[in-house]
């Protein structure tokens, strides 16, 4: 497995470092497959030195607060809609 990063994003409200790319896994068959990828990470400072504090990793483009927000409204609009129905 392999990571290449395309795109790195540092947000001030969550305080967190996003890092999005493509991951790359080479199975038995020799067959690499590519897909999107993202890591979070909160780094906190401890005595003068960095600090990994918080990592998460999944599939797929970064979940910034402003995209999490995005997704909420979308599913709250599904949720009057059917509500109506």
């Amino acid at each position: 497995m392999r990571f290449e990063p395309r795109f790195v994003e540092y947000e001030p409200k969550s305080d967190k470092v996003f890092v999005y790319g493509y991951s790359y896994v080479k199975g038995a068959s020799s067959n690499e497959e590519r897909s999107e990828r993202s890591y979070e990470f909160a780094i906190k400072i401890s005595n003068y030195a960095p600090v990994l504090d918080y990592i998460d990793t999944y599939v797929g483009k970064p979940r910034t607060k402003a995209v999490l927000e995005q997704l909420q409204r979308k599913e709250e609009n599904r949720r009057k809609n059917e509500e109506q129905r």
